[in-house]
């Protein structure tokens, strides 16, 4: 006999008789009716060729090789059952799975101090490793050595799903005591600020740079940094001006002298997405901590679908 050759409901309903003994009680707790269950359990001596329950004393007694068939049937069918059910709950009370989460600095300063104080609340052991949005992205999200991305990354598309959070837009900060903060922001007094340009490589940031050029509105680059967080301090201490997104310059102006302006040009929302790779749309772990930043950070409820996908 080959395993191919066995009905799996069959051996449900053989687990279900050496437990009740009774061709009634199983058939109720299986939720089938007695006739079905009769014609079961002649199926099943007629694919095992023995009786395999006989009635002794008002019960179903199994037979000698009812017997020893009951423990490996039983241990197959919980281990089954086990591995379905495995892909179908994740457990974040008592899960030690490390999530690795690609975004750039601004995304530490906005999502981390929240995120890790629920998940200190609700799912304890869980661990999160931060990388930096690299040049093979795309490469770890398919390995999952990246599980989910953060950020304004327009070059996720094909087979990536995303989900937005937000949208916000850019401002200009400047120390407190800029002469600026007492002009009204032309095109030209801005071309003639002393910037700081932020070159966040392999994000839709370093787009915000042609906008400026199409325009016709030139800026003084006088430094490059390569993140965000590294601006304030000298911000704040210089003439320097900087352009960000919004919602980092106001979370940094409650530490630093700074404040900010809209500049003169009307510049695109920026989208802040999840993405996440299609292989791993339902993957129950995936989609919890998908869910938890949902949950967190949304500002608006909008539809996840995948990408020219």
């Amino acid at each position: 006999m080959k395993i191919c050759d066995i009905d799996l409901n069959l051996l449900i309903i053989f687990k279900q008789l050496i437990i009740d003994k009774s061709v009634t009680r199983a058939a109720e707790q299986l939720n089938i009716s007695q006739p079905a269950m009769s014609h079961a359990l002649k199926r099943l001596r007629k694919t095992f060729d023995d009786e395999l329950f006989v009635r002794a004393h008002q019960l179903m007694e199994p037979t000698p090789l009812a017997m020893q068939l009951a423990d490996p049937i039983c241990e197959a069918l919980n281990a089954l059952q086990h591995a379905v059910q495995i892909n179908r709950t994740f457990d974040a009370q008592n899960s030690e799975r490390e999530f690795v989460i690609a975004m750039t600095d601004i995304g530490i300063s906005l999502f981390m101090p929240r995120l890790m104080k629920m998940l200190t609340d609700i799912a304890p052991r869980i661990r999160i490793r931060v990388v930096q949005i690299g040049e093979t992205l795309i490469e770890a999200m398919i390995s999952r050595s990246v599980d989910l991305t953060i950020g304004f990354v327009p070059q996720l598309q094909s087979g990536f799903y995303q989900r937005q959070l937000f949208k916000h837009d850019y401002v200009c900060i400047h120390r407190q005591s800029h002469p600026v903060s007492e002009e009204s922001i032309t095109p030209d007094i801005f071309s003639k600020l002393r910037h700081i340009s932020v070159v966040a490589a392999h994000t839709g940031h370093n787009e915000i740079n042609s906008y400026f050029s199409q325009a016709g509105i030139s800026r003084e680059i006088y430094l490059e940094v390569p993140q965000f967080s590294s601006l304030f301090s000298i911000v704040e201490s210089t003439d320097f001006v900087a352009i960000v997104p919004r919602r980092l310059a106001e979370c940094y102006q409650k530490n630093y002298d700074i404040d900010f302006f809209i500049p003169p040009l009307t510049l695109p929302l920026i989208p802040v997405n999840i993405f996440w790779h299609s292989r791993y749309h339902k993957e129950v772990g995936n989609i919890w901590m998908r869910n938890l930043l949902v949950q967190l950070f949304t500002d608006y409820i909008s539809i996840a679908k995948p990408s020219r996908f």
